[in-house]
């Protein structure tokens, strides 16, 4: 061990005695968002929004495409400053 802190350079005895000296400094908590808003603080449009492309998930998960993206068209009209239902129809075409 000696040995191979000479040819690191590398001052092991010096290392034991910083390491009593300097705390280490405790881990910072980790930050949190926000939790989504419930759907019920949600205004009337963002509501109808949600409910259109819920419908359009479960058309899309039987593979009725078409009945999806006319959800997702709704949901869009409802909601047009929500980019996840551009992103639906373009996922899905």
């Amino acid at each position: 061990m000696t040995t191979l802190s000479v040819l690191l350079g590398l001052d092991l005895a010096g290392m034991d005695e910083e390491e009593e000296q300097t705390p280490t400094p405790p881990p910072k908590p980790k930050e949190t968002a926000p939790p989504p808003p419930k759907e019920e603080d949600l205004p009337e449009n963002k509501r109808m929004a949600l409910k259109e492309k819920e419908l359009g998930n479960a058309a899309y998960k039987k593979k009725d495409f078409a009945t999806a993206l006319k959800h997702y068209e709704e949901a869009l009209k409802h909601d047009p400053t929500n980019m996840t239902y551009v992103s639906n129809q373009a996922g899905k075409n």
